[in-house]
């Protein structure tokens, strides 16, 4: 399970995980067990920033967005399994 940290967007500040295919929101809004939002529902994933921690840009089909902080492997990850 892969750490990411959440600074800004439809989704408060917090953190979230990803594993296997499934992004696990936790905000204040949304404790645990938080939202979980599969990869599939990702429209937009965009790099904005970092080397070995990269900054990001996600947007979902429903139209909401958020920006998010995690380490280089997991963004390379996430978005392979986007893309795919």
């Amino acid at each position: 399970m892969a750490n990411v940290k959440l600074l800004a967007g439809d989704f408060l500040h917090g953190e979230a995980h990803y594993h296997d295919g499934f992004l696990n929101l936790q905000t204040p809004l949304v404790p645990w067990p938080g939202l979980n939002l599969p990869v599939a529902a990702i429209d937009s994933l965009e790099a904005v920033g970092g080397d070995a921690q990269i900054t990001f840009i996600l947007a979902l089909k429903d139209g909401r967005k958020l920006s998010g902080l995690t380490d280089a492997a997991t963004f390379d990850r996430l978005k392979r399994r986007h893309t795919a």
